[in-house]
């Protein structure tokens, strides 16, 4: 049996208990389930069991209701379970569900929506404290108070719930953009607060959030899970779907959010008086050897379902992983495709500059590379204010192997070309080094400070077997020995294993040859370092 759904929230009606038991009953007669609830005690029939435990000591009282179904099918045997708690103390009420569903199919995985007992639940629910919006319905942001307000309950510490932000996407009409929106809402009723915001709002809410990266737009996601530490937000762990990898269909989008939550929202947490004294009353105090053997049947449970969560959440970063190659690779193309509209202008404006009648004819566009291999070949070819030397390349074959390798040659040749355009730029004059004109020139072909290395670790430097590996293959022009200590290089790759690319270089461009020289490019396990080894 493993958890499906869960939903707790606080509701401090006076009448909790009487209330859910009546709305229980009404629940299941909306589903022609033909079965009078008891006081307590079982009653069943044929496809489901309802079971009904009550307790009550000083000032707590709880009542647990329990409906078991096995709906008909021939192919696959599955069963539901709904658990449903109330619990009071004094003047404070609490409500939560449980949906439990286990099958003899591994590959039937069934879609998930809240019940409907849980709206009928939330639409009495008495809010005096605790979380104001569960659903059912999403809340729309319409005004520059909602904004504050949206951004007030995403810092909220006391917050234990995760809010999904919609922002428009232009691809959609409103009422397309609405049933995603309410689908994803009507799903995760209870468990979640659904906000969406309109074209009038989206801009001041990016406006807020964009400095500390933890903004929403173009039709994209964002789930901000709880406990968001204002002064250190760390946005990547607060998902950001894109829009274009939400399907049109409101039905198949909704599915794509909710599986990526529901994994945490089913680890939350039952209410503390549930901890300390509702379990125990359930339970009973004079428990034989088959009672204790249940509670380590539920212990069991309790830890398959902690397991299959992070299997869960395992496979969610993989998907997360994979997105992220995906755009990076799209955004690689989207680069090359821009630098060469920007040569192709560069050229006119030349051309134009000598002859104003003459316009030079479009030059053919280039494609980028589509593997380490030939980003390396391509360099030798085209990039003429950098040496790479003949064994400088090193398992190239092995990272053309990786499931990646065709980013991985992109940002080969991005990297490659950088260095190319510093030469170039230090032979007009340039005095700096490759790190501030990175940093300063405004040139299209700089690469970002933190794929640059300019030296090595103390705990490198400081190992001589490692400094060792350091010192690689140059233009005998530069050293007679045709080799030369390297520690500046490029990370065109961060994270993703020891085989990800490394380039080493050597700034002689103020030296003999005037140009830069590659060493070393290949994986990054033949350069270790020490966490590496």
């Amino acid at each position: 049996m493993s958890v499906q759904y869960r939903a707790v929230w606080q509701d401090d009606r006076s009448d909790l208990i009487d209330t859910g038991r009546a709305v229980f009953q009404e629940w299941i007669n909306s589903k022609n389930i033909e079965l009078e609830v008891p006081s307590v005690g079982v009653i069943n029939n044929e496809l489901c069991e309802v079971r009904v435990d009550y307790v009550s000591e000083d000032n707590i009282e709880a009542l647990r209701i329990t409906l078991d179904e096995t709906p008909e099918n021939k192919n696959i045997k599955q069963r539901w379970t709904t658990i449903v708690n109330w619990m009071t103390y004094r003047n404070n009420g609490w409500v939560w569900i449980d949906i439990e569903w286990v099958s003899d199919s591994i590959s039937n995985q069934p879609l998930i929506f809240a019940p409907g007992l849980t709206r009928m639940l939330l639409d009495l629910r008495i809010p005096s404290t605790g979380y104001p919006n569960l659903g059912p319905q999403p809340l729309r942001v319409e005004s520059e108070a909602n904004v504050d307000d949206l951004i007030k309950i995403i810092f909220d510490h006391d917050r234990s719930i995760p809010v999904i932000v919609f922002s428009v996407d232009q691809r959609l009409d409103t009422t397309q953009y609405m049933k995603r929106v309410e689908n994803v809402a009507r799903r995760l009723a209870g468990c979640a607060d659904i906000r969406m915001l309109t074209k009038q709002t989206q801009d001041q809410f990016d406006k807020l959030m964009a400095h500390i990266y933890m903004s929403v737009f173009d039709g994209a996601v964002r789930i901000y899970l709880p406990d968001i530490d204002a002064y250190d937000p760390q946005p990547w762990k607060h998902r950001y779907i894109r829009s274009r990898h939400l399907p049109d269909d409101p039905l198949k989008a909704s599915d794509l959010i909710v599986k990526r939550i529901l994994p945490r929202i089913i680890t939350h947490r039952p209410p503390e008086i549930y901890d300390t004294t509702v379990r125990r009353l359930l339970a009973g105090q004079n428990r034989d050897w088959q009672e204790l053997a249940l509670d380590q049947d539920g212990v069991i449970s309790e830890l398959k379902d902690e397991i299959r969560r992070l299997g869960l959440e395992l496979q969610d970063q993989k998907d997360e992983v994979w997105i992220a190659y995906e755009t990076a690779d799209e955004s690689e193309k989207e680069i090359s495709i821009l630098k060469n509209s920007i040569n192709k202008l560069e050229n006119r404006l030349r051309m134009l500059k000598i002859n104003p009648d003459v316009i030079e004819q479009e030059g053919e566009i280039i494609d980028p590379p589509s593997s380490c291999m030939e980003a390396i070949e391509r360099a030798q070819v085209h990039l003429e204010h950098i040496v790479i030397h003949p064994d400088a390349a090193q398992d190239i074959d092995r990272m053309d192997q990786n499931e990646h390798f065709a980013l991985w040659g992109k940002r080969i040749y991005r990297h490659l070309q950088s260095l190319d355009a510093y030469s170039e730029a230090k032979a007009s004059k340039y005095e700096g080094g490759f790190m501030p004109w990175c940093q300063h020139s405004g040139n299209m072909y700089t690469v970002p400070p933190k794929f640059i290395a300019m030296k090595e670790s103390e705990s490198v430097r400081n190992n001589q077997s490692l400094m060792e590996k350091r010192f690689l293959p140059i233009d005998k022009a530069v050293d007679p020995t045709g080799q030369i200590k390297m520690e500046a290089h490029l990370k065109p790759i961060e994270g993703g294993g020891m085989q990800i690319p490394r380039i080493y270089f050597y700034d002689d461009t103020r030296g003999n040859t005037s140009k830069v020289h590659i060493g070393f490019i290949g994986p990054h396990d033949l350069m270790p370092n020490k966490s590496a080894n």
